[in-house]
């Protein structure tokens, strides 16, 4: 059997587990998850279709409570095919499991972690898996109505009403914006996205709601890293916070970015990286 021809039944294979699990029928789905385990030459966490074996056996070990199976593989997880070191699945999956054991606090550091890793493409940022961002981020406001207009017109009107300093009515807008982003035909949604969570970073931080305006900071630095405002912004939310250390780091990656400029207007925060220049 040829290589190709052996990805092939190992894809094969898993589209019959992941069916099968999907229609109930655990018992068939776990006997073609261990024959694929089975084929594979030893040793077997270093051949490259190791990881969606792998995969197959933490993620249904957790959603059938088979926690043998997944705590066993999630360590093999780990070390397989380590072209995809990038990948936050090993992370969100060991989240998955300690949550599923309720292990809460692990649960949220190595979501945290998933969610630094993965960034705007991540597995955290599905939106079946909200519920754990949540856990990371704290519980998030929702609207408190819905609206006719799409996407991009209640995040303009949002920008006009914060520009205003009707912080409240921006935030809804925002958060009206936010459930429709989704749904809007565009190849920018990813702005849309980021907009949206800068405005209810500034809304917050205007109210001073620091932490909020920080967790919303960073969901805006998902979906682009290397904005200078948003990592500005960032770092001026764990000045208030009393974080130095932090806040440090995070302005002077905005002054890396965009020079001293970028601090027009917020002066007293150029002060604090001045000795670092």
């Amino acid at each position: 059997m040829t290589e190709r021809e052996f990805e092939d039944l190992i894809f094969d294979m898993e589209n019959k587990w992941t069916s099968m699990f999907e229609k109930g029928k655990h018992d068939e789905a776990w006997k073609i998850l261990r024959d694929a385990w089975d084929l594979l030459p030893e040793p077997k966490y270093k051949h490259p279709m190791s990881w969606w074996v792998v995969i197959g056996f933490v993620k249904y070990g957790i959603e059938t409570k088979q926690f043998d199976y997944a705590e066993k593989f999630l360590g093999i997880l780990f070390i397989c095919d380590l072209d995809r070191a990038d990948s936050d699945d090993r992370e969100f999956l060991a989240g998955r499991l300690a949550y599923a054991k309720g292990d809460i606090d692990i649960a949220k550091e190595l979501f945290a972690r998933s969610l630094e890793k993965g960034g705007s493409r991540g597995c955290m940022m599905q939106k079946e898996n909200r519920i754990y961002k949540e856990l990371v981020q704290g519980k998030r406001k929702t609207a408190k109505s819905k609206s006719k207009l799409p996407a991009d017109k209640l995040i303009d009107k949002a920008d006009e009403a914060l520009n205003k300093g009707k912080y409240e009515e921006a935030e809804e807008l925002y958060l009206q914006g936010l459930d429709k982003i989704d749904d809007f035909e565009s190849d920018e949604i990813e702005r849309y996205y980021r907009n949206a969570y800068a405005g209810l970073g500034d809304c917050c931080f205007w109210k001073k709601e620091y932490e909020n305006a920080k967790n919303y900071y960073f969901d805006a630095y998902n979906y682009d890293y290397s904005n200078p405002y948003i990592n500005m912004c960032i770092g001026k939310c764990f000045v208030f916070l009393q974080d130095e250390k932090n806040a440090k780091e995070y302005l002077m990656r905005a002054y890396s970015m965009a020079g001293e400029g970028i601090f027009r207007g917020n002066e007293p925060l150029f002060d604090i990286i001045k000795d670092m220049i």
